[in-house]
């Protein structure tokens, strides 16, 4: 038995119960809020921070909402849309060997600071080691090259409610296909219990990493189907609009355990 959970990306508010009050009110709610954050070269919030980047947010449709650049600290506010999902793309500054990184949230009915680590963007340096990490597995070598698609990559971890990612359990036996809007679906590469690339492997191991190479660019569906503990297989389903030559980091990708 599977049973499937809707997207996730950013953590915002579902606000639908508050846009009825206001509603009610006599006062509507605003059609977009700023989302406010510092862009970082690697995940986390731990490398350095990126003056001069382009952040651009996209509505659902892909249509785009607005663009900022970074200042010399990596901060930066961009609108979004409010009560929705949304995308967000982060272009480094020319010369600096930067890969386009996108992400994707739903906001809530308020302005808000996006918290440390998100959005970011690939630095070469952490580009090169994400190919060495991934050596073997098709596609790893060309990452950020024209032409290249896009890289899928991230690290599974049960979902706690605990400010810690990192105490939260990581999901080993997860399985992830990404399913581009136009081409073929490609099923994830997966590392031994040793953290070495294997390709014989079927699911995520104990450190609960996964990459996929050479997607079509465009929207794209992650897929990431897990053990809920009760003996079901349960979906969680993560949407993104990437370009060619980028990557979609999905650190973490949380699964819930009901």
């Amino acid at each position: 038995m599977t049973d499937t959970h809707g997207s996730m990306g950013l953590g915002g508010v579902w606000a639908s119960g508050l846009t009825a009050m206001l509603l009610v009110s006599g006062c509507m709610p605003a059609s977009e809020v700023q989302m406010s954050g510092t862009v970082f070269d690697s995940p986390g919030g731990i490398g350095g921070v990126v003056g001069g980047a382009m952040v651009q947010t996209l509505d659902g449709d892909g249509v785009t909402v607005a663009e900022a650049t970074t200042d010399e600290s990596g901060f930066f506010t961009a609108a979004v849309p409010a009560g929705d999902a949304f995308f967000v793309q982060v272009q480094g500054p020319d010369g600096g060997g930067y890969v386009p990184t996108a992400f994707s949230g739903n906001a809530g009915l308020f302005d808000f600071d996006a918290g440390t680590g998100f959005p970011w963007v690939a630095s070469a340096d952490w580009t090169d080691a994400l190919r060495a990490d991934w050596a073997g597995c098709p596609g790893a070598e060309t990452v950020g090259e024209a032409g290249s698609g896009v890289a899928v990559v991230g690290e599974v971890r049960k979902w706690m409610n605990v400010s810690d990612v990192d105490a939260m359990p990581v999901e080993d036996d997860a399985n992830i296909v990404i399913t581009p809007a136009q081409g073929a679906e490609i099923t994830a590469c997966y590392h031994d219990d040793s953290g070495v690339y294997d390709p014989e492997a079927t699911g995520t191991g104990t450190d609960g990493l996964y990459a996929a190479f050479g997607v079509d660019a465009g929207g794209l569906v992650a897929s990431v189907e897990y053990d809920n503990g009760d003996d079901t297989r349960h979906v969680a389903i993560y949407q993104y609009l990437a370009e060619d030559g980028g990557m979609v980091p999905i650190y973490p990708t949380f699964v819930y355990q009901e």
